[in-house]
């Protein structure tokens, strides 16, 4: 996800509604194996220095959307 690429930190999301994962979110192929949907619950665990930007980044990203038009 773009969201978080180039960012020093490392952030695994899981689907908490079908219970898969975690996926790293910087691999969108391995994010498709989470398998969500709209309504889904998820959950992300961030680490490293980054952690409040990638955090950051990633609700503007779910604020967003999460890319869909």
């Amino acid at each position: 996800m773009q969201a978080v690429q180039g960012l020093d930190a490392t952030v695994q999301l899981s689907d908490l509604t079908n219970g898969k994962g975690p996926a790293p979110a910087g691999n969108m192929l391995l994010l498709t194996t989470l398998g969500s949907r709209q309504g889904d619950e998820l959950a992300a665990e961030i680490t490293g220095p980054d952690a409040a930007r990638a955090r950051d980044a990633l609700q503007a990203w779910a604020d967003g959307g999460f890319g869909d038009a």
